[in-house]
């Protein structure tokens, strides 16, 4: 009101003539509309952002959100002739796991066929790798535990420890075609094993819990591969020599 009442005494003065006021030539009125405009594809939008409340996880906000896109979008668009399309980090969150899936079927295909030329075998990378997936249940383990999500950081951690599992699972398979017993094999290397992955975790150990400045984003890069190097850890120590011994045996019936 006080602004209004201000434009309203803006005057114009004029030699021999009354002051002509702002008030005289304009009516006030108060509109609801929008002080600009907004346009993609050549048609009007109007952006509504969502926020999350601080620590809340990202795929919990994200379906909370969509939830509510979903229940408001048939009355909407029935009543109004608006469409409802979600966006912003929605979107990201999308195109991301597109990239992310893209490029982890990538790793996986490159790691099959470089043990398919290295090994002479067809079947054999397909065992050597079988615990690629079981992966996913350490990293998720460790996220959820933690209060992290699958974002790039962690997606980066888990296409990096893809190739992690299948290391000792070759050396296993090598000492294996040699004539060593596969549990024998597995007892061999049960030290440099352990020792790899304590060390590997003990040095991600500051990264995951945030130790530093500007570190905290890149946490769940430390936890998803902590998680994984557990998980993988077990399964070349226990997975893989039972899924061989099996194997082994198979071929021997």
């Amino acid at each position: 009101d006080d602004l209004a009442a201000g434009l309203a005494g803006l005057y114009l003065a004029a030699r021999e003539r009354p002051p002509l006021f702002l008030g005289m030539l304009v009516d006030e009125r108060r509109s609801g509309e929008q002080v600009f405009l907004r346009r993609k594809n050549r048609s009007r939008v109007t952006a509504v952002a969502l926020l999350p409340p601080p620590g809340a996880n990202a795929f919990a906000a994200d379906a909370a959100g969509m939830g509510l896109v979903e229940a408001a979008r048939g009355g909407l668009e029935r009543d109004t002739g608006c469409t409802l399309r979600p966006g912003g980090g929605h979107e990201a969150a999308q195109e991301y796991f597109r990239h992310f899936a893209f490029a982890f079927a990538l790793a996986v295909l490159f790691i099959y066929m470089f043990l398919a030329a290295q090994l002479a075998s067809l079947t054999a990378p397909l065992f050597l790798m079988s615990g690629v997936p079981l992966l996913f249940l350490g990293v998720d383990a460790a996220l959820l535990s933690t209060g992290h999500s699958l974002n790039l950081y962690s997606g980066l951690g888990v296409i990096l420890l893809s190739g992690a599992v299948v290391r000792e699972g070759v050396l296993l398979w090598e000492r294996s075609r040699s004539g060593l017993d596969v549990v024998s094999a597995a007892t061999s290397r049960l030290r440099p094993i352990v020792a790899t992955a304590l060390t590997t975790i003990l040095a991600l150990l500051p990264l995951a819990l945030g130790l530093g400045e500007g570190v905290e984003v890149q946490a769940s890069l430390g936890v998803a591969m902590i998680g994984g190097l557990l998980a993988s850890t077990v399964l070349t120590l226990f997975y893989l020599p039972a899924l061989l011994s099996w194997r082994g045996g198979a071929r021997a019936a």
